[in-house]
């Protein structure tokens, strides 16, 4: 851990800060350096695996491609292989990062409306607002009751009550409705109105926002499942048979490679030859054309959802049924045409 925190530390503040505000929405109490450090380490393995397939070509793809220049291919494949090494790398760390911000989020955001009843139920019975934060922390409400104990020991221990309040918020900072509502509560406190009916009042359009949010979801449903079928399983499958059909053309063309008709036949002078695309060629091409839909299709399907998990999830489930389905139509086709060929 010393050696990523050093490595980080050569990185500008301003990152060491966003990284370590991503981990304390994560719930992770761990340095922004040592991520950074630890992203470091995974840049230099990345490139020395980069180097190494590049110059054994051990996945066959420039062979596959027909690419024979050596600094050509060292080149383009450092290149290419550190690029997809690298920020599949970056993204599986970014991905669980706010995968675990966003469960705390769903909590928190789930809990919002009963924590601020309880605190304006609290303040009209008569206790000093950290005294009613502190026993409106119920168990039940998880990591928000959690949080909210621990800066308000804070607040007991003489730190202001409104610099408590700013660090909870950072402390879910990747929910906009929970960080506004802390700065609401610190601007009543300044400047000292009705506290207990601002909460009630926020709790209700809270609820409201949170109808809304669902009904917006079930609306756009619909074109959702049109894209994520149209990418998963429209486009793969008809890339395998794309694909099928290449591999026929080929193998009948190579048959005949060469020969030229008579001239009797459609004015002579045709002369057959090979596609210029090889069914390996285009292998690689619909694998490429299916990762890059993918990111498209993900963004337009997660752009409605206020989660940032939401890309990730949908990129990856897209990845996963796409890819399955093309190698599967793939595997089907080639048995279809083995019994009728």
């Amino acid at each position: 851990m010393d050696i990523l925190y050093v490595l980080g530390r050569h990185l500008p503040e301003k990152v060491q800060k966003e990284w370590e505000l991503k981990a304390r929405a994560a719930g992770i109490n761990v340095e922004g350096a040592t991520l950074l450090g630890l992203l470091i380490i995974w840049a230099i393995i990345s490139f020395i695996v980069a180097v190494f397939l590049s110059y054994t070509d051990l996945l066959g793809v420039f062979k596959a491609l027909n690419v024979t220049n050596f600094w050509a291919r060292m080149f383009t494949g450092t290149v290419v292989y550190f690029a997809v090494l690298f920020f599949s790398g970056y993204a599986i760390l970014v991905g669980w990062l706010e995968y675990l911000a966003e469960k705390r989020k769903q909590m928190v955001e789930k809990y919002l409306p009963d924590f601020l009843i309880l605190i304006s139920s609290n303040l009209r019975s008569g206790m000093p607002l950290d005294q009613a934060i502190w026993n409106a922390a119920k168990p039940e409400f998880g990591v928000l009751a959690e949080a909210t104990k621990l800066r308000i020991k804070e607040a007991f221990g003489g730190k202001p009550i409104e610099e408590a309040l700013e660090q909870l918020a950072e402390d879910f900072n990747t929910s906009l409705l929970f960080t506004r509502t802390i700065r609401m509560i610190t601007e009543a406190i300044k400047t000292g109105a009705e506290l207990s009916t601002v909460l009630e009042r926020t709790a209700d359009e809270i609820r409201e926002i949170q109808q809304y949010k669902e009904e917006m979801k079930t609306n756009i449903l619909v074109y959702k499942m049109f894209i994520f079928f149209a990418t998963a399983l429209g486009m793969p499958f008809l890339y395998a048979v794309s694909m099928k059909i290449i591999e026929v053309l080929y193998s009948a063309l190579s048959q005949v490679e060469g020969i030229t008709l008579p001239a009797q036949i459609l004015g002579g002078g045709l002369t057959f030859a090979l596609p210029r695309i090889s069914p390996e060629s285009f292998f690689y091409f619909a694998l490429l054309s299916i990762f890059i839909t993918a990111f498209f299709s993900a963004r337009i399907i997660a752009a409605g959802e206020s989660s940032k998990t939401a890309y990730f999830r949908y990129l990856i489930g897209l990845w996963i049924v796409a890819f399955a389905v093309f190698f599967i139509s793939q595997a089907l086709l080639d048995i279809l045409f083995k019994q009728l060929l």
